[in-house]
């Protein structure tokens, strides 16, 4: 890390063309150590999504620029972010009270979840 810093400051004294090279290389390296260790499946795309801690579906493949609608922002008001869980169901739980008024509503199935509602969930397999 010493070195890494010396470096750094080393090159830094030159020029902006340095500086934002620099930058550029700084944000690679610390993209590359922040990498979680936790996925999902998307299918049949094949698709992993990494994802962090305390992060529901939806913003899970928002971050990992997938389309999925949500008209109402996430917040299960709308039941746009249907999904349907291929493995793993018994990982998320029972439904919450927002998601199971959808559910009765609109008649889902047991492996049709709100994607705003579920949390993201290792090793979690789905399709949109």
């Amino acid at each position: 890390m010493k070195i890494k810093n010396s470096l750094i400051a080393y090159n830094l004294r030159y020029t902006s063309k340095n500086f934002v090279f620099l930058k550029g290389l700084m944000f690679w390296f610390r993209k590359k150590k922040q990498v979680p260790n936790q996925y999902m499946v998307l299918r049949p795309q094949d698709k992993t999504l990494y994802f962090d801690k305390d992060q529901s579906i939806l913003e899970t493949c928002i971050e990992n620029q997938i389309e999925i609608d949500h008209s109402c922002g996430g917040n299960g008001s709308c039941g746009t972010c249907k999904i349907n869980i291929l493995k793993g169901l018994e990982l998320l739980g029972p439904r919450e009270d927002i998601e199971l008024e959808w559910a009765e509503e609109r008649s889902f199935k047991e492996s049709e979840r709100l994607a705003c509602q579920c949390p993201s969930t290792h090793k979690l397999e789905f399709e949109i």
